[in-house]
């Protein structure tokens, strides 16, 4: 990037060599030292060789390259510590996964066969999945970066100009790269044990809704029952007083309802209210005989899994 500029006294052009120089301007010929060739200005070195009347004076500007470097490298150097501090946040907030990860399979150690436990342990292997896949794309993108500005640090330096000091050391990012590696096993040992643990959870809801539903069907049986009690007891009471039906008929407030009907669909309603507990019961024990089988497979393919490679 270049620019010229026309002057008609030197007062002028110093005021513009000093701003210039702010914005990382030299006149074209600086050098930085006192020069005699072309005409000089006093201690800045400007050489106006460029064009020159009796009553003005052109320079062009060009950039100045120590400014360029100490800008590439103030710039890559503030990207570098952003992305480090997403990094180190990142890296707490897997660390805290981590730990509800660890309290959450304890849990689910002491109660295998409690469903809360189960998914407690299932939304924490989630967590710590999602937790995982950051750390690591933060770490990787902390990387770039902090190569960017170790690159543009030492151009600054190299071409004597001023350079930020690096939000980080070699050894820094180093023990991050490590710590990324280690998180992608780790991330590939969750993703394994996500399904099986998901599978097991779906289980233990199938067995809790199956229970519900056979304390259901018991529920309507002892209906059933009670129902059956009553009619039998009505129909007794009937047959005992049998001018009770007419008062209950008169002026057509009741329809004509025979007790020995009402008793035989009661009776129905029994043995229809006791095959459905019969097979509500007969759910619930292949359901439990399942869930006793997942919990081996919940021993070897999450519980050891986590326990070895994770959590201890």
């Amino acid at each position: 990037m270049a620019y010229a500029a026309t002057y008609d006294n030197e007062k002028a052009l110093r005021r513009d060599v000093e701003r210039a120089a702010q914005k990382g301007f030299l006149p074209q010929g600086q050098t930085g030292q006192s020069t005699t060739e072309g005409g000089v200005i006093g201690a800045f070195g400007v050489v106006l060789g460029n064009f020159r009347t009796q009553k003005t004076i052109t320079v062009s500007y060009v950039r100045d390259p120590r400014w360029l470097a100490s800008r590439a490298a103030e710039e890559h150097g503030r990207s570098a510590k952003t992305a480090l501090e997403r990094t180190s946040k990142s890296q707490r907030e897997l660390d805290a996964a981590r730990q509800e990860l660890r309290t959450a399979l304890a849990s689910a150690e002491s109660d295998p066969t409690s469903l809360a436990a189960q998914r407690r342990l299932l939304g924490a292997a989630l967590s710590a999945r999602g937790k995982l896949s950051d750390f690591i794309k933060r770490e990787a993108e902390f990387e770039n970066s902090f190569r960017a500005a170790a690159g543009a640090h030492d151009a600054a330096v190299a071409s004597a100009a001023k350079a930020q000091v690096l939000p980080a050391t070699p050894d820094v990012a180093s023990r991050l790269a490590a710590a990324a590696r280690a998180a992608s096993v780790e991330m590939d040992e969750v993703a394994r044990i996500v399904p099986d643990q998901q599978q097991i959870v779906r289980t233990f809801e199938t067995l809790a809704a199956a229970q519900d539903t056979r304390a259901k069907k018991g529920s309507d049986l002892g209906k059933a029952q009670a129902a059956l009690s009553a009619t039998q007891a009505e129909l007794e009471a009937s047959s005992r007083t049998p001018e009770a039906p007419a008062k209950r008929r008169l002026f057509g407030l009741l329809s004509p309802r025979d007790p020995a009907v009402e008793l035989d669909r009661a009776g129905i309603k029994l043995e229809t209210a006791q095959y459905d507990l019969a097979q509500a019961e007969q759910h619930v024990l292949g359901l439990e005989q399942a869930l006793s089988e997942s919990l081996e497979i919940w021993e070897e393919r999450v519980r050891s899994p986590l326990r070895r490679s994770i959590v201890g």
